[in-house]
């Protein structure tokens, strides 16, 4: 079954790809809106759907970097691509928050007010990782993976521009290899967990699939599937031996950033396997419109669902003011929860997003050919 076998890539849309974002986004929102249902150490894992995003980004940004690299302006056009995308929604949800604080008494969003010109500089994780989150209901902590990706979007296509391209795998593994031993030096969170040097592992894991997939397709044809197995054992192991399951604890800290990664990195190769095992029981799952829709939105979604679950209470009182039982307040809003955040996340993405989307035609490749 775990026959590695040749892959079937291909550059341009690969819809199992899709639904990997969705569950990882899935994964994510289910880590902060499920606790109460699920078994307390299964959600405790739900973090890692952002790892699963880094892996994701790592391998399309570093392919897209690789396919475009000597076109005339490409490291421009790439920059401008990804503006577009991000900083819209990004922006918006920063003004939202400035105008909320300022009319409210809140003084979790006090604190998090102080720190703005990080988050203005898409640097909250830098500040995070230094001085500490803004209390555990900051509506915005969850912006530090934004700002970790944005400077592996600075940075990155630099190395791809300068280096030469046989140094990309050996960068990308260095950069894992400083990553665990800044987190065997200080295995505290939220710096181990927010430090980008420390947490960098999935971005570089999915751009050294990214490169190997373009020039040494054999040897990873043939490692894929040894490393999915010994990371998925590794990370059993890792969750037995630490329970109760936390980030906070020590020896989670320390391994979990890079046991994740591996294994969804391998998981992601298994999306191009050709094996009939692979594509009935992996990919062709991971390629059903339900996932795509989720995945088309979830950026939208991963920005929209902390501010959305921190103002349960809120909600909850609005539910009962409309008639609602106050015993039957909670259920509601976590039967509405996701449907108001997917919601949420459909009118950001038409009547926000999707505008400026449509402007990366002016700075892709082809506009210049």
């Amino acid at each position: 079954m775990f026959a590695a076998g040749a892959f079937t890539y291909r550059t341009g849309h690969h819809a199992p790809l899709d639904g990997l974002r969705a569950v990882a986004v899935l994964l994510v929102v289910g880590y902060h809106w499920l606790p109460g249902l699920l078994p307390q150490g299964l959600m405790q894992l739900g973090w890692s759907g952002v790892d699963l995003f880094f892996v994701l980004s790592g391998f399309l940004i570093t392919g897209q970097l690789l396919d475009e690299q000597g076109a005339p302006g490409w490291y421009g056009r790439f920059l401008a691509r990804r503006a577009l995308r991000i900083l819209p929604l990004y922006y918006a949800a920063l003004l939202l928050f400035v105008a909320y604080a300022r009319m409210s008494n809140d003084p979790e969003a006090q604190s998090t007010l102080s720190g703005m010109p990080w988050f203005w500089t898409y640097t909250p994780n830098l500040w995070f990782s230094l001085e500490g989150m803004p209390g555990a209901r900051g509506l915005l902590n969850h912006f530090w993976s934004l700002g970790l990706e944005e400077q592996f979007y600075l940075l990155w296509p630099a190395a791809i521009a300068f280096l030469p391209g046989r140094t990309i795998p050996v960068l990308a593994l260095g950069g894992v290899l400083l990553g665990v031993i800044i987190r065997h030096l200080h295995p505290v969170v939220p710096f181990a967990y927010t430090f980008p040097l420390a947490h960098a592992d999935g971005l570089l894991l999915g751009g050294a699939i990214a490169w190997a997939m373009r020039y040494k397709r054999v040897t990873l044809e043939r490692w894929w599937s040894p490393v999915m197995i010994l990371a998925g054992v590794a990370l059993l192991f890792l969750v037995l031996g630490t329970v109760p399951i936390s980030i906070h604890h020590p020896l989670f800290i320390r391994w979990a950033p890079t046991l994740f990664p591996l294994l969804f990195a391998s998981l992601l190769c298994a999306t191009f396997a050709k094996g009939e095992h692979w594509q009935r029981y992996w990919q062709r799952p991971l390629s059903v419109p339900l996932l795509a829709f989720i995945a088309r939105y979830s950026y939208g979604i991963y920005v929209i669902h902390w501010p959305l679950l921190l103002m349960r209470d809120r909600i909850q009182d609005a539910l009962v003011e409309a008639g609602v039982r106050a015993s039957s307040a909670g259920t509601v809003f976590t039967l509405l929860y996701f449907p108001g955040v997917l919601l949420l996340a459909l009118l950001s993405y038409h009547a926000l997003e999707r505008p400026f989307l449509r402007l990366k035609r002016h700075f892709s490749v082809q506009a210049t050919r």
